[in-house]
């Protein structure tokens, strides 16, 4: 009897799922094309965002080559998309390419960094680069202010003014 439910219950699910569908698909089949362009636009940014790692929750679906298609991808459709908008809109849509720009900038500068940091930590510290031996004729160089412009080296074949 109880299984029977269930199959009922499930059964009915399914019809209402499959309904859904239905009603969903005809909606989308009768939105104009600029709709179409807006919704995608918007899911690419937000895969973008969600590839880009930038929150607690994003971190470990980091990944920046997919970010990158997906900044691609928007930048792409804003091209097709401002024929058929406004300018305003348009504008708003070619803000958000530059927030996402930006945003993977960033985020493969922080990655490269990271890269570096694990190769130092990871080198021996017996391997540091040797320093160049002082010339024994010259003195050595006054330290430079921070404050003071760099000033040229006299050129020793010019006579001193």
């Amino acid at each position: 009897m109880e299984d029977e439910k269930r199959k009922q219950t499930s059964d009915h699910v399914q019809a209402g799922d499959a309904e859904t569908m239905e009603r969903l698909q005809e909606e989308i089949r009768n939105l104009p094309v600029s709709e179409h362009l807006l919704y995608m636009m918007h899911s690419l940014s937000a895969l973008a965002v969600g590839r880009l790692g930038l929150t607690a929750d994003t971190a470990g679906r980091r990944d920046l080559d997919e970010a990158r298609l997906a900044i691609e991808a928007f930048k792409a459709l804003i091209e097709v998309d401002e024929k058929a908008r406004p300018a305003d809109e348009t504008r708003i849509h070619k803000e958000t390419l530059s927030q996402l720009q930006l945003a993977y900038a960033a985020a493969v500068r922080a990655a490269e960094t990271a890269v570096k940091a694990a190769e130092t930590d990871s080198s021996p510290a017996s391997e540091e680069p040797p320093t160049p031996a002082a010339d024994e004729d010259e003195p050595p160089a006054p330290a430079a202010d921070a404050n003071e412009p760099p000033t040229p080296a006299a050129d020793e074949d010019e006579p001193a003014e």
